[in-house]
């Protein structure tokens, strides 16, 4: 299982070539946000998790109540059903800001196919972020910034 956080350094700056290496710290805080992204609390385990706001969120703040586990993120209706509004490739960063680790368990059964996480299992550090794209011809959520492997 790879984890992605304090711990562990991308292969190249979070958010893509040339961007700041406090991009993570930055997002896990709020800060810079046009419109803060809220906090949501985690205190149980999801399967086909859908958190409040999601369909007008690129940043997804959670605080978890220990070690949680995610199987699936659900696609919002919103980008499925709205004429020129693609769900293919909408990136999404979910920063853990409290509690954790949070696991994302890799093609679980116990989600809807389309809102599972391609590849192996990948667990986030408290006080880390991980961005997500989903790719609509897979139907599946994609890791993008990947741990350096150890």
């Amino acid at each position: 299982m790879a984890t992605v956080g304090a711990h562990v350094a991308p292969r190249r700056p979070l958010g893509g070539p040339g961007a700041s290496p406090v991009l993570a710290h930055r997002l896990a805080a709020g800060v810079g946000l046009a419109n803060p992204a809220p906090t949501i609390a985690l205190s149980a385990d999801a399967d086909d998790w859908h958190p409040r706001g999601l369909a007008f969120s690129w940043v997804v703040r959670v605080q978890a109540t220990g070690a949680r586990r995610v199987s699936g993120l659900a696609v919002p209706a919103l980008w499925r059903e709205t004429p020129g509004f693609r769900s293919s490739h909408r990136r999404l960063w979910v920063c853990l800001v409290d509690g954790g680790p949070l696991t994302f368990v890799g093609e679980s059964p116990r989600s809807q196919a389309p809102h599972r996480f391609a590849g192996p299992t990948f667990m986030v550090a408290p006080q880390a972020c991980v961005g997500l794209v989903y790719d609509a011809v897979s139907q599946r959520w994609r890791r993008v910034a990947s741990p350096t492997p150890q």
